[in-house]
């Protein structure tokens, strides 16, 4: 009897692992599709929720790849799909930034992302450590597919693990 109930413990422990059980009743995580492009150098910090054509052409136009041959820039079933994005400026070559994961919540949808690169603590640290980054400027921008949902959108920065 132990071992049965022990079993069904780890089972519904598992299930709830594999569906993002640790999140809040009634949220769901989305599943999205990243637009991998090497993004254009855009000094804006700025939010992006693109539900139309015309924004998109906006969107792309401020971030656009810069590419020889141009990119084409994806086409989008508004219908159906959504683009959320966004831009934090330039930064050194140790630095990144990403979405994460997109959180639907009962009255809004969760844009969680990372920073990642050294913090300033490490990097004032008394402990001498070596950084070695490309001398190059990485625009920080990042875009994604999700399905359509009309509800209020929020970008929430989220702790980067360590390395």
């Amino acid at each position: 009897m132990r071992s049965a109930v022990r079993l069904g413990v780890v089972s519904v422990a598992m299930l709830l692992a594999a569906c993002g059980g640790s999140e809040e009743p009634g949220n769901a995580v989305l599943e999205h599709r990243r637009l991998d492009f090497s993004w254009g150098y855009n000094d804006a910090i700025k939010d992006y929720v693109v539900r139309d054509a015309s924004a998109w052409e906006t969107a792309w136009r401020e971030n656009e790849p810069l590419v020889w041959p141009p990119d084409e820039r994806p086409t989008i079933d508004f219908e159906r799909d959504q683009v959320l994005g966004l831009a934090r400026g330039v930064s050194g070559g140790c630095n990144g930034m990403g979405i994460e994961r997109v959180v639907e919540e009962p009255r809004r949808l969760r844009v969680e992302y990372k920073y990642h690169g050294p913090s300033l603590s490490e990097m004032s640290s008394s402990q001498p450590t070596l950084f070695i980054c490309p001398t190059v400027v990485v625009p920080l921008a990042d875009f994604v597919v999700v399905p359509a949902v009309d509800k209020p959108v929020v970008f929430v920065r989220v702790p980067s693990s360590a390395p």
